[in-house]
C-alpha cells in the first residue's frame, strides 16, 4: 500500500511540476503578446498622427 501511494505522490508531483512549466512558458507567451500590443499601438499611433498631418494640408487647399 505504501507503494502505491508513493507511486501516486510521484505522478503528482511530476503532473504539477509540467503544470508549472507550461504556467511559466505562459506566461512569457503573455508578455510577448503584450509587448507587441505596445509597439502595434506606437505604429497605430504614429500612422494617425502622420494622416493628420497630410489631411490637414488638404483641408486648407
Amino acid at each position: 500500500m505504501a507503494a502505491l501511494l508513493d507511486n501516486l505522490a510521484a505522478s503528482f508531483d511530476q503532473q504539477l511540476a509540467y503544470k508549472d512549466r507550461d504556467l511559466v512558458q505562459a506566461q512569457a507567451l503573455l508578455a510577448n503578446i503584450q509587448a507587441e500590443i505596445i509597439e502595434t499601438q506606437k505604429a497605430v499611433d504614429m500612422f494617425n498622427q502622420q494622416a493628420a498631418e497630410l489631411w490637414r494640408p488638404m483641408k486648407e487647399a
